[in-house]
């Protein structure tokens, strides 16, 4: 990606010396693979947020060194409402999207509630229903064969993290 940006940079706007050529692949390659990076950055955050675990514990520099705390039910979930639209539902929904798979809005309620739980897939949603760019897909099948869900190991892990947090606030 980042080569076929500097080639079109090199090759844009003809004719060109041979030092403008190599200002325009370096150019063409820096702005291409600033937006990549960038767009690694950003995904990385948004699912960094969204298994921060049980955020309300954390004080600003635990959380800025990548401390983490598990929630009650041993997850790392993160349900923050708050950050719902700037992570694109990723942070405000992530039981409701492990736990309902068939949901296009992270948000197990109606009307207006699901729109303040997960406004871009209740955009989303909108669009499916009105047949406008996405169609419904077959949601991965069964769920043993999707992706994102815990395998048997994860599942035991979080029973012993629930059971090691219940101990320890009694």
């Amino acid at each position: 990606y980042v080569g076929g940006m500097a080639l079109a940079g090199m090759l844009l706007s003809r004719p060109r010396t041979s030092k403008e050529a190599m200002v325009g692949a370096v150019t063409g390659a820096a702005a291409s693979g600033a937006a990549v990076l960038a767009l690694i950055a950003g995904g990385n955050i948004t699912n960094s947020l969204g298994h921060a675990g049980d955020i309300e514990r954390l004080t600003l520099r635990e959380f800025l060194a990548g401390k983490v705390y598990p929630k009650a039910d041993g997850t790392y979930a993160t349900d923050d409402k708050r950050l719902s639209l700037a992570t694109l539902d990723e942070v405000g929904g992530q039981r409701v999207h492990h736990d309902h798979p068939d949901k296009i809005a992270y948000s197990l309620r109606e009307g207006f509630g699901k729109f303040a739980d997960a406004p871009f897939g209740r955009f989303l949603e909108f669009l499916v229903s009105h047949g406008l760019v996405f169609e419904p897909g077959d949601q991965f099948g069964d769920a043993d064969q999707r992706p994102d869900m815990p395998s048997e190991a994860v599942l035991r892990l979080q029973e012993y993290r629930a059971a090691k947090l219940a101990d320890e606030t009694k």
